[in-house]
């Protein structure tokens, strides 16, 4: 049983589409509302195997108590690690939480080093059949996308500074993380895909938190060229610098960006190896069958 906050008509869709595969992979239910979880077993068709809670932020999962009581295995999946981590540490020693899910892996022993144990690594991850070539003209030189907040985002924020009055940049503001029925007039889903997809490079940033953040993925996903920090979990995730993606600084990003545009064919390479890498190791479907290994495996375990 996945419980969770419907996210079809959000603007960050990574939940929806993980939904969407695992309906796909295995007999899943799905629960929106808040709720004891013994009341809610009662309500289900059956029993499930496994519960998994997405998250504890009210935008993402609704309020479920009494999981400690669960007859089944249960974990939680953790995406902004920054939230109200005292709280989150109250919830997992309340409710007994065994297994934790973090999407991001370093920030997750430095805030949770208590919990190491109970954590795997369930990084970010793409739906290709969205995030993909579209082969179109590669018309915008440098694409940016999304908050420019310079206490998060600060190095975003400079880049952005220092290219806004380039001719071939072009920037987009972050519609925030909300539910958005009408999408008319925000870059969006296809759009936004196909809007990376026109770029030659996107640049972003990993923020304050060092966060291995989605864009990363996205953007090679569409064949575009990706310009950012670089970390050792970008490294363990196959994002190589000069090889599927482009490290930079805030000493260097203005040689790095002039030099990719004007070098095609190292440019265009690249991003190809980058494309492959993320079609590979993280899309939305390599994702599922991983998290349905992991939770065949506690399932197993739990059943002596």
């Amino acid at each position: 049983m996945f419980i969770t906050k419907n996210h079809e008509h959000y603007i960050e869709k990574s939940s929806f589409y993980l939904q969407e595969e695992l309906a796909r992979k295995c007999h899943l239910a799905v629960w929106e509302f808040d709720g004891k979880l013994s009341d809610i077993l009662l309500q289900l068709p059956f029993q499930p195997d496994f519960i998994l809670v997405n998250d504890l932020k009210p935008d993402y999962s609704p309020l479920i108590w009494g999981l400690k009581e669960s007859p089944v295995p249960y974990g939680i999946i953790f995406h902004d690690l920054q939230y109200k981590i005292y709280r989150r540490k109250q919830f997992i020693e309340k409710e007994n939480i065994r297994t934790i899910f973090s999407v991001y892996r370093d920030p997750f022993k430095k805030w949770y080093p208590e919990y190491t144990d109970r954590m795997i690594w369930l990084p970010h991850h793409v739906n290709i059949n969205i995030y993909k070539d579209y082969q179109l003209p590669k018309e915008i030189s440098w694409l940016m996308a999304g908050s420019l907040n310079p206490h998060l985002y600060p190095f975003r924020t400079l880049m952005h500074h220092f290219l806004k009055n380039e001719k071939a940049f072009v920037s987009y503001a972050h519609p925030g993380y909300r539910n958005v029925i009408d999408e008319n007039g925000w870059l969006l889903g296809e759009r936004y895909a196909k809007e990376i997809n026109r770029s030659k490079m996107l640049l972003t940033c990993d923020s304050v938190y060092r966060f291995p953040v989605l864009k990363y993925f996205e953007a090679a996903a569409c064949k575009t060229l990706v310009l950012g920090p670089s970390s050792k979990e970008l490294e363990a995730l196959g994002f190589i610098d000069g090889q599927t993606f482009i490290s930079v600084s805030e000493h260097d990003f203005k040689e790095k960006s002039m030099y990719y545009l004007n070098d095609k064919e190292a440019r265009e390479s690249i991003a190809e190896k980058g494309y492959n890498m993320v079609r590979e190791r993280h899309s939305t479907e390599v994702r599922v069958h991983q998290l349905l290994t992991y939770i065949e495996e506690i399932v197993r375990r739990s059943n002596g």
